[in-house]
């Protein structure tokens, strides 16, 4: 790996206390999230938009980005904190101990990835998103910015927190694209088959577990278990269409879940209500992108269509490439705020205050 990679990881590492970091095959995330109809490499863009693959060729190794996104605690604490046990994504044992270290607000961390191998228009990947979740209750809340870190203070009197947890893991992934000619043009159109193992995990922190940092509780619907776990199956349809112009234009739409999961777990809220969690869901996106003669790459997304998932948003973003490989990327997200990045030889590194959710690797929960 060369010296200029090896100072842009660094660079990435130094700062990932103050922001969430992206980094991996697709300059999407630098751009805001933005890049449904981008075609820079098919390999890499399939990730987002399957319909990216009909414009492959020859033998590729597919890099999907790997994001570390964290709200309320920054992402190099909570991580230096969380210790991830089989199945499960908190320890048990120390789940009290959590929970009263980052007691003063709800904590949400997201971990997401893909890789795989791309053969001409077709290839076979695996990754996953986890999303982890700390929710203390007001009491516990209100002890820790006020009590001072007494555990024998009255303010811990009726204090509780809940650890929930959902991953999706693919077992594997598998991606096909078809290029089909037009008069003035031409239509991609792609779809990734995902065999997923989905996961769920709610512990629970009553007041004596969080005085004395004991083993939290099971919540009732996991029935003594440490997790549970569904397998599953889904499909996205993504379509790409490139019209013949002077000012090449190219408009994009992604189905995610088009086929929808049917991962479903009888759960309970924070008050013990009984829910269902259903985290996989069928959503509409739409985008379009532009490259002009200098190398300036324009990005338009309208995520989740209709606001299935709850996370509508439009997002849009620039990348300029400058001589010797090197690229940077600046967007925003309507939901999450801005974002920039730095390329690099196919490599990007993005960060953001708060990174937007990756199309594809979406939960609802």
């Amino acid at each position: 790996m060369n010296r200029q990679v090896l100072a842009l990881i660094g660079l990435a590492l130094a700062i990932t206390a103050h922001a969430d970091l992206s980094f991996g095959g697709s300059s999407s995330r630098g751009m805001g999230g933005a890049g449904l109809a981008i075609i820079q490499n098919p390999a890499n863009d399939s990730y987002h938009n399957p319909a990216a693959l009909a414009f492959s060729k020859g033998v590729r190794f597919g890099l999907g980005n790997f994001d570390l996104s964290a709200d309320g605690a920054n992402v190099r604490t909570i991580l230096d904190e969380l210790k991830l046990r089989p199945g499960s994504a908190f320890d048990i044992a120390e789940t009290a101990q959590l929970l009263r270290r980052f007691g003063s607000q709800n904590t949400k961390l997201v971990a997401q990835g893909d890789l795989g191998l791309i053969v001409q228009t077709a290839g076979i990947s695996a990754g996953g998103i986890i999303e982890a979740r700390l929710l203390p209750n007001a009491a516990l809340q209100n002890w820790a910015r006020n009590g001072n870190g007494d555990l024998n203070s009255s303010l811990l009197n009726g204090a509780r927190g809940d650890a929930i947890a959902v991953a999706a893991i693919s077992l594997p992934d598998f991606t096909a694209g078809m290029m089909i000619p037009l008069e003035n043009g031409k239509l991609a159109v792609g779809a990734r088959l995902r065999v997923m193992k989905v996961y769920y995990t709610h512990y629970i922190a009553n007041e004596n577990a969080i005085r004395a940092g004991s083993s939290a509780l099971r919540a009732p619907e996991m029935g003594g278990r440490d997790y549970l776990s569904k397998q599953t199956t889904g499909i996205d349809i993504g379509i790409m269409m490139k019209p013949e112009a002077e000012t090449p234009v190219t408009l994009a739409l992604v189905i995610e879940n088009a086929i929808e999961p049917t991962a479903k777990f009888d759960a309970t809220d924070v008050q013990g209500n009984p829910i269902q969690i259903k985290p996989l869901r069928r959503a509409i996106h739409v985008g379009l992108a532009s490259e002009t003669d200098n190398g300036t790459i324009f990005a338009l997304d309208i995520i989740d269509i209709g606001n299935r998932t709850g996370r509508s948003e439009v997002r849009w973003g620039a990348q300029q490439k400058l001589p010797g490989g090197v690229s940077v990327q600046a967007g925003y997200a309507s939901r999450t705020g801005y974002t920039t990045g730095v390329g690099f030889g196919g490599f990007n590194i993005a960060y953001s205050k708060r990174l937007p959710m990756q199309i594809s690797r979406t939960l609802t929960f």
